[in-house]
């Protein structure tokens, strides 16, 4: 079987909808408590984007580590660590609320 040919199970797409169910309900809640209290909202969201930024780019530096030695000690976490890479562009707009922060 190729790859194009893979199908993800129904299973996932289950998971997938109930995960944005719950991310939208997050979403609300965070809204709803920088309305009410800003101060401590951007306290929490600071400590929230740092451990994500930090995640982001340590997997990013390890890719980048394993391209530069040639080595074949990261294969396994090569495609984890290159997805997790990739989601450097949707961070700098979670920047954004920091930037615009009073």
């Amino acid at each position: 079987m190729a790859a194009q040919e893979f199908q993800a199970p129904e299973s996932v797409g289950r998971l997938q909808t109930r995960a944005l169910f719950v991310g939208g309900i997050a979403l609300l809640v965070s809204i709803l408590g920088a309305v009410l209290k800003p101060g401590d909202f951007y306290q929490s969201y600071l400590m929230s984007f740092l451990l994500i930024l930090g995640l982001t780019v340590g997997s990013l530096g390890l890719v980048m580590l394993q391209h530069l030695t040639s080595g074949h000690w990261g294969i396994i976490i090569r495609r984890p660590l290159e997805a997790a890479s990739r989601t450097l562009p949707l961070i700098a707009v979670f920047f954004l609320p920091i930037l615009f922060s009073e």
